[in-house]
């Protein structure tokens, strides 16, 4: 998983994780696998898991805002098996889905950072 929108993250951590086997929990909580900083409390202590079933990954959101995929207006309401490629937002951080590798990313959706421009 890596964040797409920004270089560096306040608090130190990593723009980019691997997801161990075990899944990862992801939020702004000090107890995360993933932190992610966030003053404006957009990002939720505890946002969202990434969990692991066989050779699929799955995201579920546990967030009180949301998390967005591919620039949808409706937040996940139910759990959403990753491809590679995919991205989400969460508050203000657009996070890619990096299962098969960096290479070939498709483009970011129309209005997201390098994508197209909204019609």
């Amino acid at each position: 998983m890596q964040i797409e929108n920004f270089l560096t993250l306040e608090n130190g951590e990593a723009i980019s994780v691997a997801v161990p086997e075990t899944g990862l929990t992801v939020g702004r909580g000090a107890g995360m696998g993933w932190v992610l900083p966030d003053a404006s409390l957009h990002v939720s202590a505890h946002h969202f898991d990434v969990l692991g079933h066989g050779e699929t990954w799955i995201l579920q959101d546990r967030s009180t805002n949301g998390t967005y995929l591919q620039g949808e207006r409706q937040r996940l309401d139910h759990p959403h098996r990753l491809r590679h490629g995919d991205r989400f937002q969460v508050g203000p951080y657009i996070v890619v889905a990096l299962i098969e590798g960096p290479a070939d990313l498709p483009e970011p959706p129309p209005g997201w950072p390098g994508g197209p421009p909204l019609d």
